[in-house]
């Protein structure tokens, strides 16, 4: 994928640089585009000095909704010739092939989407909901409203694991077909210096049951890790589950999750380092100025101050 990453780029970066004559052999550069295929060359010709540099096949994608609409006109046995519109078929003896693509599309969809992980989280989520609609007592002000706010939380992760489901399915891969020896050569420079970049990032380092941060609403939420899954895992964060992209979670030490997980005014102090997020979610260092019964004055490097909740106060 990294090979066809920097091919596009490649690709691109010749064809808008406004040559039209090749520089190594003088021949007309050609830039062709298919609904599959990109091709840049000086000349079709593989034999001239130097032929095809790039020629990429896209990828192919399907969506759900087509297939599950194919699969209602196969299964009722209604009109070929609408079928016909979707997929190759010469005779309705091509039913089963059909079927079985259609099948095929089907279990990559709920595989490159985790579809019974994540129907089994948003069963849980709404047997809670359920329990918490039972034990909402409007007598109890201070109670209906943390069970209101409650719900709407848990209303949010739902949202956001269908949100998180893609229609699209990718089911041909991208390939670079044919590439001369020096953008080959370029292409992998460039291949090991994404490799380089991803090991010093440590994007490795995530394991089951460390403590973790990330941002949620511009906000940081602390939790557990409580399964890694190759893109997306689950965080078990106040009795809830969130299905988080890798790249969002930030591992955090022990004591930090304490800290911010506890009551964190108790452990707040007047002239106190701390770490604040703005309304954009971007983390700030401050200063504890005052203690409110709900919010603290903070302290910028400017001078400047504001009123920031306790939740948006990291202590570190």
């Amino acid at each position: 994928m990294d090979e066809y990453k920097n091919s596009i780029s490649n690709y691109y970066f010749h064809k808008h640089q406004g040559f039209k004559k090749c520089d190594e052999c003088d021949t007309d550069i050609i830039f062709e585009e298919t609904k599959h295929t990109l091709l840049y060359s000086c000349g079709k010709n593989d034999n001239s000095k130097c032929g095809i540099k790039i020629k990429i096949q896209l990828p192919i994608y399907e969506d759900i909704y087509k297939i599950n609409i194919i699969k209602k006109f196969i299964n009722e046995s209604l009109n070929y010739d609408i079928i016909k519109k979707y997929f190759k078929i010469n005779s309705k003896n091509e039913n089963d092939k059909v079927t079985k693509d259609a099948e095929k599309i089907q279990e990559k969809y709920e595989l490159e989407n985790n579809i019974l992980e994540k129907k089994s989280l948003v069963k849980k989520i709404l047997e809670e909901r359920k329990e918490l609609y039972k034990q909402k007592n409007p007598s109890d002000y201070k109670q209906y409203m943390e069970y209101t706010i409650k719900l709407n939380e848990l209303y949010l992760q739902i949202k956001e694991i269908c949100d998180s489901i893609k229609t699209t399915i990718m089911i041909d891969y991208p390939k670079v077909i044919n590439l001369k020896e020096h953008i080959a050569e370029e292409v992998n420079v460039q291949k090991q210096n994404v490799k380089k970049v991803i090991k010093e990032t440590g994007e490795s380092i995530l394991k089951v049951n460390q403590k973790i941060k990330w941002l949620y609403r511009n906000k940081y939420k602390f939790g557990e890790l409580i399964k890694l899954n190759k893109k997306k895992s689950i965080i078990l964060s106040n009795d809830s589950e969130y299905i988080v992209n890798n790249d969002k979670l930030i591992v955090i030490t022990e004591k930090q999750y304490i800290d911010n997980t506890t009551n964190k005014k108790e452990l707040l102090d007047i002239g106190m380092n701390i770490i604040y997020t703005d309304k954009n979610g971007n983390e700030n260092p401050g200063k504890i100025k005052k203690l409110n019964l709900k919010k603290a004055i903070i302290e910028d490097e400017s001078k400047n101050e504001y009123i920031i909740d306790y939740d948006k106060i990291i202590i570190y």
